[in-house]
């Protein structure tokens, strides 16, 4: 959107989501008109590493496909009422379904489609086979795809484009933002950041890392003890998202696109762990060929058992292979020509 806005400052933007608005008033300077609206389910997770399928199934069938009439007209009035004249969507199967019926063009843009992500929670349950088959009818509609680098399955959509990576990258100096964040510039200690896509792991994890003293975390899960090695993010101390991944000398983390980009990026090393999501299969080859990774085992993870293997780790060479991160453009450039 930053990139969209740059090259035409006259679009007017309006962000249909359930995302936290804060989310979009960090990263984007510019005039946006928020509304909160649930157009998609994701996976609901039991914890911040394992997935309930079929909770994401029940959910997806009773919010999107048993309303979908009325999700449909309240989106075509909104679309009608405010003169929209083209969608993008990332990726909910319903933006494209309104795109349609709106006569609008309708822009998709995702390493990956949720019939593909859905497809082996529908093998175990198989009363929701009919999900795959309406979520792969509304991509159908979608006039294009700009497909992402580090992708699954997207055969769901008719004309695809591929594009090099959308990726945030950060232009505040990591000196700048250690500062703001109280870290001196005697600090010795090695800077890690944990992302754990929003759900943080077990309280009792943070506890279990105070043996690891020799290094400084940073973390937004809400503790009530302080800790010499931790420091709490409150609202990411008005830094957005990349700027605290640059800042860091690992993150420490579960594979998703939005941290391996920032990553890739910011030249940031990735400590993860294996996961459930299928998108692991994909973002897993990408970052052992486009960044500096480490694999530490989910039972040391979550049984704090991380001293040795981040000693093992900063004790490594590090190897950065160069990738087009100017996807942004190339897909701004893509949707005013759509316009």
């Amino acid at each position: 959107m930053n990139k969209l806005f740059s090259l035409d400052s006259q679009v007017s933007i309006y962000i249909r989501t359930s995302a936290a608005k804060g989310l979009f008033e960090r990263n984007l300077p510019f005039r946006f008109y928020y509304s909160y609206f649930v157009g998609d389910v994701g996976i609901v997770q039991k914890d911040s590493l394992t997935l309930n399928e079929l909770e994401t199934l029940e959910k997806y069938a009773d919010l999107i496909v048993g309303n979908k009439k009325d999700l449909l007209s309240e989106e075509l009035n909104f679309v009608k009422r405010n003169g929209i004249s083209l969608i993008v969507g990332d990726i909910p199967p319903l933006a494209f379904d309104i795109a349609d019926k709106a006569g609008v063009c309708g822009i998709a843009i995702s390493n990956f489609s949720w019939d593909w992500i859905y497809s082996p929670f529908v093998e175990a349950h198989l009363q929701y086979q009919y999900l795959l088959e309406a979520i792969k009818q509304d991509y159908a509609k979608a006039d294009i795809l700009l497909r992402l680098p580090f992708h699954g399955d997207m055969s769901a959509f008719r004309i695809v484009e591929d594009i090099p990576l959308i990726a945030r990258k950060s232009g505040v100096s990591r000196e700048e933002i250690l500062h703001k964040l109280n870290v001196g510039e005697d600090e010795k200690r090695k800077v890690i950041l944990l992302s754990f896509g929003g759900i943080n792991p077990p309280r009792e994890l943070f506890a279990k890392i105070k043996g690891c003293e020799n290094y400084l975390f940073l973390s937004a899960a809400k503790l009530k003890k302080k800790s010499t090695n931790m420091i709490i993010l409150h609202k990411w101390n008005s830094f957005s998202y990349h700027d605290l991944v640059k800042a860091s000398d690992l993150v420490i983390t579960k594979l998703g696109y939005g941290i391996v980009s920032e990553c890739i990026a910011n030249r940031t090393p990735i400590m993860y762990t294996s996961t459930d999501s299928r998108e692991y299969s994909v973002l897993l080859p990408a970052i052992k060929e486009y960044a500096h990774s480490y694999f530490i085992p989910r039972e040391d993870l979550l049984s704090g058992n991380w001293k040795a293997h981040l000693d093992k780790f900063f004790d490594t060479k590090y190897h950065w292979p160069t990738i087009n991160i100017n996807g942004a453009e190339i897909a701004a450039r893509k949707i005013l020509e759509k316009m």
